[in-house]
């Protein structure tokens, strides 16, 4: 199936719903719904790149809502992908189809499928707002993280106060000369010192 994509046979057998002859046009709406039906995402990807959807909703607003097998086979087309919820084809139907649609509101598949397509569009705002959230929460946690790890930076690399006065030898008391009281200086000389002869100097002048 996927070798249709990478030639130019999916154009060809899309110009089957140009055709006046209802039969060929039956035949290329139900090749794309084969197409959709097999539940492989890259060939859901490949009928959203190259538009496969729009000329076959073409081919149901030219029918102008005639009750024939035309209206039978694209509704049953819209039918199987709002059951199956596959996602990217609403989507797609929502934004490049449905101007075309909306005047077969009256159909019951139509209808249907408009309530499917607003189911979608708020269950994505709703995980929108569900993501945001998510993202702030995750913003904050990795703010209060960051803030922690250079408190625990700070606080790693700050010495207290008590650490700090260990640190810091005790200075000794000094005189006013500026001299540590335990380093005393040399004893000054005794006024009474004695001659070589045991005599004071005191002695030696009274007797002369």
């Amino acid at each position: 199936m996927k070798i249709f994509f990478s030639t130019n046979a999916m154009e060809k057998i899309l110009t089957l719903t140009h055709r006046r002859e209802k039969v060929l046009v039956l035949a290329g709406v139900q090749f794309v719904r084969i197409i959709i039906g097999r539940k492989d995402d890259f060939l859901v990807d490949r009928v959203i790149k190259f538009n496969l959807l729009k000329p076959v909703i073409k081919a149901f607003d030219e029918n102008e809502g005639r009750d024939n097998m035309l209206q039978s086979v694209v509704l049953e087309l819209l039918e199987y992908i709002r059951k199956e919820n596959i996602k990217p084809l609403i989507e797609y139907v929502a934004e490049s189809c449905w101007g075309q649609l909306v005047k077969f509101e009256r159909l019951q598949s139509i209808m249907a499928f408009k309530l499917k397509i607003e189911e979608s569009a708020e269950t994505k705002q709703s995980t929108s707002v569900v993501d945001m959230r998510m993202k702030k929460a995750d913003e904050r946690g990795a703010d209060k993280r960051q803030e922690g790890y250079f408190e625990d930076r700070v606080d790693s690399s700050t010495p207290t106060m008590h650490s700090q006065e260990q640190s810091i030898p005790a200075r000794k008391p000094e005189n006013a000369d500026g001299c540590s009281k335990d380093k005393e200086g040399p004893p000054s000389p005794s006024r009474s010192t004695k001659n070589s002869d045991g005599s004071g100097e005191g002695d030696g002048s009274r007797g002369s």
